[in-house]
């Protein structure tokens, strides 16, 4: 969109049709988005892959995809998406990873350090790694020598559908094919299904490869439990998805800062192993964080339990207080003042407490 005035642009292309139009309305409405698949003269003419592949061989135009090998790639640094073809993936088609089964037998142990929900170092094999950058290039490399981070996914689609695959249909609207549920009309199942064989001739797929992305994000969310309140986190979690759905929008904005506040206290590094395709954690540790407390949450001790909290900013002067295991008896007979009446009036109005089918 900066290159865009400069350069005489004056069309921009995206798959991704729902976010990259938005925003870039929000950026320039007076641009033109040139969707193909939404234009008459275009989905006339090429009827489908098959037609694509044949006319780019006779323009000898250089494409991924061949007859044997029908799967389109959009690889980048976070993953590389495989879309379309076949229903089980050729063990040749991975770019990005070895496979699970071919990855070394002796585990990588590795440890990542995190500022804020960012990672800062990466530690492996006695090298240090820092730098956004690196450290995501170097994550992706031990993802890949260990056959971590392959996804064979169904997703949730922006209209209701959850496809398992291909993005190119043309139906004068967002359609994915091959749903197995939806929510809209009047597009049904059949109707998909039927589009999708006379046009594409099997069954599609979308697979992933990210390798350093399944790492960092497996490593943030456990330490994220360590670190983060528990009510901040269930709260952070619902407003993930309203994050993830919108790019230049006000509500983004607004739950970015909301996301942001989340990661505050997000310190600390992460142990791990590299293994077959997993991800293992064995630690993890944070010197900012006072949630946690090994002599607090200890089972072995029934008796009053001391614990200290800093009273100021400054963090200099303290409290100490104590609670009991005797405690959780009133506790929990005033949250049960409510409950405790919900089941007088059903069994009163005789209705069973619990239903189920």
């Amino acid at each position: 969109m900066t290159t865009a005035p400069s350069s005489a642009m004056d069309a921009l292309k995206g798959n991704d049709q729902v976010h990259f139009e938005l925003a870039w309305k929000a950026c320039d409405p007076k641009m033109e988005v040139l969707a193909p698949w939404r234009i008459p003269a275009f989905f006339n003419r090429f009827q489908g892959r098959a037609d694509l592949l044949k006319f780019a061989e006779e323009q000898k135009i250089p494409v991924s995809s061949t007859p044997k090998a029908p799967w389109s790639m959009d690889d980048n640094i976070i993953h590389c998406s495989y879309e379309a073809g076949t229903r089980s993936p050729p063990k040749d088609m991975w770019k990005r990873t070895v496979d699970p089964l071919d990855a070394p037998d002796k585990p990588t142990r590795f440890t990542v350090h995190f500022a804020e929900g960012v990672p800062v170092k990466l530690e492996v094999d006695g090298k240090t790694v820092t730098g956004s950058l690196e450290i995501f290039k170097e994550a992706n490399e031990l993802g890949r020598a260990n056959g971590i981070g392959r996804e064979d996914i169904v997703e949730s689609r922006f209209i209701g559908l959850k496809p398992r695959g291909c993005y190119d249909v043309f139906c004068g609207c967002i359609v994915d094919v091959l749903p197995v549920t939806q929510i809209t009309a009047p597009i049904t199942g059949d109707t998909c299904s039927a589009l999708f064989h006379e046009l594409w001739q099997d069954i599609p797929a979308f697979y992933s490869d990210s390798p350093g992305l399944t790492i960092l994000r497996k490593l943030h969310q456990n330490l994220e439990g360590l670190v983060m309140d528990s009510k901040v986190r269930i709260i952070r979690d619902r407003l993930s998805d309203d994050w993830a759905q919108w790019n230049v929008t006000p509500e983004r904005e607004f739950v970015q800062n909301a996301i942001a506040f989340s990661q505050k206290q997000v310190d600390g590094k992460v142990e791990a192993l590299a293994y077959k395709g997993n991800v293992i954690i064995v630690g993890r540790s944070s010197e900012t964080s006072n949630l946690y407390s090994e002599e607090e949450s200890s089972m072995v001790c029934t008796q009053r339990r001391p614990f200290r909290i800093k009273t100021n900013i400054r963090m200099r002067d303290t409290l100490d207080m104590d609670w009991s295991v005797e405690d959780t008896t009133g506790f929990i007979n005033v949250n049960a003042i409510r409950i405790a009446k919900y089941g007088e009036r059903k069994i009163g109005d005789g209705e069973p407490l619990s239903k189920r089918k």
